[in-house]
């Protein structure tokens, strides 16, 4: 009925037509009076429903996203929170209500400050646990958080500048990532959903490869922010759910590069996550992912590159033998070697690591005792 009906649920042009056409088409059909003239009225009316109703289909009318919007343009961010908060349980106003929250966020992002006083970080994770086998809305989730983190950073670096533009508080940026598990094991279990699904559904994988995508975007943003975020993403097992996607959508080149980049986030100058990138057989991981993508992509091969120089810088927290057998176990020198000689070897920033990397790894290579690699003596 969305032809005849106004959204505000009044009648449309074509339902008025409908009123008053088809009815002096009945009463010319019983009476025939005032020869004819109510026949003609009624089918001018008729055949202008007729036309309307075409045009409507063809036009793709019916399509219309204006006709099912839930939101006002242009209205108030206390007004889309409130809606959100009584409608936790409706997919369309979860998704709708979001968007058009963190969408706002690019052309005001003044507005920060109003959503975290309205508590709306707070209902994503409540959304994520009622909709926890919904991809689009965790999509839709996952951008809202990584919006929001990627504002309030813009906001306090600006601040430095501007005394004026003060950035929010600690509590503002627990209020997004109060538990960071939520957020990995909506990724874990999407992937999950995906490994089993039986039937072929392009539309379900790219869905699925998104999700990951953006899950992976996300687990960077959250490291960066402290090393509390990132133990606590140690903890909430995001290095594995990490590689996993790596492992599953290891041809998807978004993926790829953004697990690369969630990697090297976590593990930064991380003892804790380095030692669990081991564990996890994260270093076949990452050369698998260069050695597909070789040709390919500069951003996953420099990610991948920066990731292993930084695992295998030594600290006094790991046995950097073994971590550096386990390297050379994964095809770390062969594939370095093939980086330096690819397109890609040219790059600076990689080309150096590369160099320091391959010399100081190699079997011959020992530790110093002041932590700098040197070549053993043949």
């Amino acid at each position: 009925m969305p032809l005849f009906l106004s959204p505000q649920g009044t009648l449309s042009p074509a339902g008025i037509l409908l009123l008053f056409g088809f009815p002096l088409l009945l009463l010319e059909y019983h009476h025939r009076h005032f020869n004819g003239l109510l026949f003609y009225v009624g089918f001018a009316l008729s055949a202008a429903i007729l036309i309307t109703t075409i045009a409507f289909n063809v036009l793709g009318g019916g399509d219309d996203d204006n006709s099912n919007l839930l939101v006002k343009k242009n209205e108030p961010a206390s007004s889309v929170v409130r809606k959100l908060s009584e409608n936790l349980n409706s997919r369309d106003y979860c998704i709708q209500c979001i968007h058009y929250l963190y969408a706002s966020l690019r052309t005001t992002p003044s507005n920060l400050k109003i959503l975290h006083q309205l508590h709306f970080p707070s209902l994503i994770p409540k959304i994520l646990a009622i909709h926890d086998k919904d991809d689009l809305v965790g999509n839709v989730c996952f951008t809202a958080v990584t919006n929001l983190l990627t504002v309030e950073k813009k906001r306090k670096e600006d601040s430095s500048k501007s005394p004026d533009d003060e950035p929010l508080s600690s509590q503002s940026t627990n209020e997004i990532c109060t538990d960071v598990s939520v957020y990995i094991k909506f990724m874990s279990n999407s992937l999950e959903r995906e490994k089993c699904r039986e039937n072929e559904n392009d539309e379900c994988a790219i869905s699925a490869a998104e999700l990951q995508r953006k899950g992976c975007l996300l687990v960077g943003s959250l490291a960066d922010i402290s090393p509390k975020f990132q133990n606590d993403l140690v903890k909430s097992n995001a290095i594995q759910s990490v590689l996993d996607a790596a492992r599953f959508f290891r041809l998807d080149v978004p993926v790829t590069q953004w697990a690369m980049m969630a990697l090297f986030s976590i593990c930064y100058d991380n003892p804790s996550g380095k030692l669990v990138l081991l564990e996890e057989g994260g270093f076949e991981v990452i050369v698998s992912a260069v050695n597909q993508h070789l040709n390919e992509s500069l951003h996953v091969v420099r990610q991948s590159v920066a990731t292993l120089f930084d695992v295998l810088r030594i600290t006094n927290e790991i046995d950097f033998n073994k971590v550096r057998m386990a390297a050379f176990n994964a095809g770390l020198i062969e594939m370095l070697e093939a980086v330096r000689d690819s397109d890609h070897g040219k790059d600076s920033s990689i080309s150096q690591m590369v160099t320091i990397i391959l010399e100081n790894c190699r079997p011959t290579a020992i530790p110093a005792v002041d932590g700098v690699m040197r070549q053993r003596k043949k």
